[in-house]
């Protein structure tokens, strides 16, 4: 199975929302009692809105590229933004 990184907390519901369905989806598609082989990283949303909000988007930017390449290092296959 291959891992599945995740980049979070652009909410926390929207973040909850990805992993249910990924880990729903894997177990309807799977059987028994199979989940997801997943890999989350929580970014602080408020540090990406303030960014956002001084038009620093290269920063915000900068910043989940940093959860996407920890989560690669850390053995993701593939990765997703959860927002």
């Amino acid at each position: 199975m291959k891992t599945i990184g995740v980049i979070g907390g652009m909410s926390p519901e929207s973040t909850a929302l990805y992993y249910s369905k990924i880990n729903r989806s894997v177990n309807l598609y799977l059987g028994k009692n199979h989940s997801a082989d997943l890999l989350l990283h929580s970014v602080d949303f408020e540090t990406i809105v303030e960014l956002q909000k001084n038009g620093e988007w290269v920063q915000a930017g900068q910043l989940l590229a940093q959860s996407a390449v920890m989560l690669e290092k850390m053995g993701a296959d593939g990765l997703l933004l959860a927002a």
